[in-house]
């Protein structure tokens, strides 16, 4: 299987040193955008990683070639060629919970919206003194994992870098 191209778009406020999500700058498969207050970008045909949504599948990651080329017209050259390839990018969304909305707001055309499988716990020790997390939230590099392992594509090596990598993977070592 050709690996899932990621599309992480970055709240412009998160702060980078703190970013779980850093490892991965610069490496091949995965995009990264800031979000900043005028950002726009076209999500056409794309997945988008999203709370109450339908759970992902790993048919999901396939698009028709009557929707990719209904969706050429609309996105980057690159991922007109991924679409053209059968395949949908992922879209990650890295901000706090109480800035979402601000990133969402940006996302521009029709997409395949998808929730990662509940039940999983995340190994991040969260704080917040300004809102509650939902039940759930896992770290951004912890939800990507996830995401592509429902898509068939696992990538441990994402979490290479990961301080709590060991306690969060515990959960799926009975899989």
């Amino acid at each position: 299987m050709h690996p899932v191209h990621v599309i992480l778009i970055r709240h412009y406020k998160e702060r980078v040193s703190k970013c779980s999500l850093q490892p991965l700058y610069g490496k091949p498969g995965y995009t990264f955008i800031k979000g900043r207050p005028d950002y726009s970008y076209n999500a056409h045909g794309h997945i988008i990683l999203s709370v109450d949504a339908p759970e992902l599948k790993p048919e999901d990651l396939y698009i028709e070639k009557e929707e990719a080329d209904a969706c050429v017209p609309y996105v980057s050259e690159f991922v007109a060629e991924e679409m053209e390839k059968g395949r949908r990018p992922l879209i990650l969304l890295d901000s706090t919970w109480r800035l979402l909305s601000q990133l969402q707001a940006g996302l521009q055309g029709k997409a395949l919206y998808r929730s990662i499988p509940g039940g999983v716990e995340t190994a991040y020790p969260r704080i917040s003194k300004l809102s509650d997390d939902p039940m759930g939230g896992l770290a951004s590099i912890e939800a990507l994992y996830l995401a592509l392992r429902c898509l068939g594509d696992d990538r441990p090596e994402i979490l290479q870098e990961y301080h709590w990598k060991d306690a969060f993977l515990e959960q799926f070592r009975d899989e």
